[in-house]
């Protein structure tokens, strides 16, 4: 009897460790899918749900649909875009007829790069619910923290400079993803977004000449840096002047080139590693659910 009796809290302080434990290993995962010059990027919040920021080009759709099954994704809560160019918002609708969305977040000031794409006829078709942002708002989405900042003012003559920018945090870490944002649209983020600091940025433009100023980098003093481009597809992304800068302020630079189906980055509220996503299932033919992880070394 005298055994059960001590037998029982033991059990129960193993199993407070074990709860304590699982908690402990709560993190934000960035997924950068590698579909070449195009933003389609996976986010896993603490505390379980998906978010998807930017759906890449239609063309792209069956290596994001390949990446959502590896991850096991049947269902995304949220999709953010930051502004409607094809590479940015052309693979929507074939996302949400596979996978079911709560909402979808776009900038309520945008009507400038939603020309050639009606996200509100997409949602209403797939029974999406449409969020149209304003700036400012701080969204509570698991565990994790978004701001989001859009200009206060349209840009007529450079439709990238009108995309909405968020910045995802867990506890000390962040991710800052800035769809196109140009130097122009930059500046008007630097001189309004209180604390722009993230360990992972998500560089403007595809990484090209036009983007990621020095002012950029001073504020958010990044430690990696990730390019949605390849010398094949957009010679422009891989481009001297933007290496050289990322070089001198000690930032790793990922582009979309490589074996790899994805980098995750992945934050565990103190700090951010990155591990390379392999598809080992044959070259995906046989819809085998097998991948391979390599830490970064």
């Amino acid at each position: 009897m005298m055994k059960k009796k001590f037998l029982i809290p033991v059990l129960m302080m193993a199993a407070m460790f074990l709860i304590a434990g699982c908690g402990s290993k709560e993190q934000m995962v960035l997924s950068f899918i590698n579909i070449g010059k195009g933003d389609a990027f996976l986010i896993r919040v603490p505390g379980g749900g998906y978010y998807m920021c930017d759906t890449g080009k239609k063309e792209d759709y069956a290596v994001m649909d390949r990446f959502l099954e590896m991850k096991k994704v049947e269902h995304l809560d949220g999709i953010f875009l930051s502004h409607g160019h094809k590479d940015h918002a052309g693979g929507l609708k074939l996302i949400l007829k596979k996978y079911p969305t709560d909402k979808i977040y776009l900038s309520g000031k945008d009507d400038m790069t939603y020309k050639k794409t009606d996200v509100e006829q997409t949602a209403a078709e797939y029974q999406t619910e449409i969020v149209k942002m304003q700036g400012g708002e701080v969204l509570e989405l698991g565990g994790a923290r978004v701001q989001v900042w859009i200009p206060p003012d349209k840009d007529p003559e450079n439709e990238n400079n009108n995309s909405m920018v968020a910045r995802w945090s867990f506890k000390d870490t962040s991710f800052l993803m800035t769809g196109d944002m140009e130097k122009g649209e930059e500046k008007q983020f630097l001189e309004s977004f209180r604390d722009c600091r993230a360990d992972v940025l998500k560089l403007g433009h595809h990484g090209e000449k036009d983007a990621t100023s020095k002012s950029l980098l001073n504020a958010v003093m990044p430690a990696y840096g990730i390019i949605t481009g390849n010398e094949e597809e957009n010679p422009d992304s891989v481009n001297s002047k933007t290496a050289r800068r990322l070089k001198k302020y000690g930032i790793k630079a990922y582009y979309s080139e490589g074996e790899q189906i994805a980098w995750d980055f992945i934050a565990d509220g103190t700090s951010v590693k990155a591990v390379r996503i392999m598809d080992n299932s044959a070259g995906a033919r046989n819809g085998n659910d097998a991948a391979d992880e390599k830490e970064e070394e």
